[in-house]
């Protein structure tokens, strides 16, 4: 909360530590937002012009942070600039007494007092979604992801038309053959964008938030705060002897760099523009890239395995690089190679044409498989 005076100088603005659940540390949606301060001094001195006086928005907006981004705040947040008040955009109406006091998961105070508000309730537990005015059409707190949320809205609407159009004519040629009603196998666009939020949860990848970014250009979002290096060990070590050798081939560097004719399969240099594929920094070259790749080849911080593959895990310089073989009959065969997540790290979502972000969080996938340390 914010209290101005005659003299239009801000008295007081509450610390982020001051607004922390108290159960953040064991909870995500808490991850990467505490350094944020400069952006939530931003969103709630936008109520004021330069003058300290109130003005009234146009407009409210639900902005996307990144922890949490389910596919229902995606579809909330790409409507933009479109509830009459705050209360609109972040709440809704409980049916019945049962959930009228639910506990509602919020990052700031000014929001958490809502908590006893009656016949009110977050749109769903944990959700971390930031609520801003909108005076000006043209530039507001948000509007970038709000851009982004939209884009991903329509590109589910298309694959879902798409989808339909294929699945309609599949079930009439059935029908056809076997002089039965078959019915199609439909799908919707909320259904198309649940899985898209999925891909990016499980992988640990989130829209990125160029607007938001903190002031201190130190700390600029790509590492969450309960991030560490390396994942806990759940298997019995490794000794580096029996580590897979390996020396990268022109058509491995091919396939890491540019890779092949099938989009589905590597490219991972900047701009690749790749279905579900990561990218290298854009501050690295093509040399840079492949000597890493290689050093995470012959010394590898952490092995993981699962089934008959196994991967060669390494942080270098803010960016976590895997390398991937399958275990046969012949021995290990190389696989492919690329940037995991980490600091200019862009993931892209299927053929979208969406970028993500894959900051140095822990995700979802992660959990899978056994993961051994070297001795």
């Amino acid at each position: 909360m914010i209290w101005y005076s005659k003299q239009t100088k801000l008295r007081h603005v509450k610390k982020l530590d001051e607004l922390r659940p108290d159960d953040a540390d064991s909870r995500t949606e808490w991850d990467g937002i505490e350094s944020r301060e400069g952006v939530y001094k931003k969103i709630l001195t936008g109520d004021y012009d330069d003058q300290g006086n109130p003005r009234k928005p146009f407009a409210w907006a639900r902005v996307l942070v990144g922890a949490q981004n389910c596919h229902f705040c995606i579809m909330l947040a790409a409507r933009g600039p479109a509830y009459a008040t705050k209360d609109s955009a972040l709440f809704r109406k409980s049916k019945g007494k049962k959930n009228a006091n639910s506990p509602i998961s919020r990052l700031r105070n000014e929001i958490d007092r809502a908590r006893s508000a009656k016949g009110k309730q977050r749109f769903h537990d944990f959700c971390d979604c930031e609520v801003v005015p909108v005076f000006n059409r043209e530039s507001w707190p948000g509007k970038q992801q709000y851009e982004a949320a939209r884009q991903m809205w329509e590109a589910a609407q298309d694959e879902a038309d798409r989808h339909n159009t294929e699945a309609i004519a599949t079930a009439r040629l059935k029908s056809e053959l076997t002089g039965k009603k078959v019915k199609p196998d439909t799908t919707d666009t909320v259904t198309v964008l649940k899985r898209y939020a999925g891909t990016f949860k499980h992988r640990g990848w989130s829209l990125d938030f160029d607007p938001l970014k903190p002031e201190n250009p130190q700390d600029d979002g790509w590492e969450m705060k309960n991030w560490q290096w390396r994942p806990p060990a759940t298997g019995d070590p490794i000794t580096r002897s029996n580590l897979i050798r390996h020396r990268l081939t022109d058509s491995d560097k091919k396939h890491i760099w540019n890779g092949e004719a099938d989009k589905r399969k590597g490219g991972h240099h900047p701009g690749a523009n790749r279905p579900n594929k990561t990218e290298f920094p854009a501050n690295w070259s093509k040399n840079e890239a492949l000597h890493n790749v290689q050093r995470t080849i012959d010394s590898p911080d952490i092995v993981h395995t699962s089934g008959d593959a196994v991967e060669h895990y390494k942080l270098i310089d803010g960016v976590v690089l895997k390398a991937k073989f399958r275990e046969t009959s012949e021995g290990s065969e190389f696989i492919t190679a690329f940037p995991d997540r980490g600091r200019g790290v862009y993931a892209n979502l299927l053929d979208t044409g969406i970028k993500l972000r894959a900051p140095l969080v822990t995700p979802g996938e992660y959990k899978n498989g056994t993961w051994h340390e070297i001795v």
